[in-house]
């Protein structure tokens, strides 16, 4: 939601549910393993790898 805020879209054009869903089961840990989500192509990768890739990393380490 904070990346759809920030570029004022919806938060459908930063990632569909199935790729969040995707996201949340494999939980990658790097930009290559971000690549391997259906829904993740290079550009999204470069835009926003680092700032999803830290958020599940923070919610690991949080024990949620």
């Amino acid at each position: 939601m904070d990346l759809a805020r920030r570029e004022k879209v919806p938060p459908y054009v930063i990632c569909s549910n199935a790729t969040l869903s995707a996201m949340a089961a494999l939980a990658p840990r790097s930009i290559e393993q971000f690549m391997d989500i259906p829904g993740i192509g290079e550009k999204k990768a470069a835009r926003y790898g680092k700032a999803f890739i830290m958020a599940i990393a923070e919610y690991e380490r949080s024990g949620e």
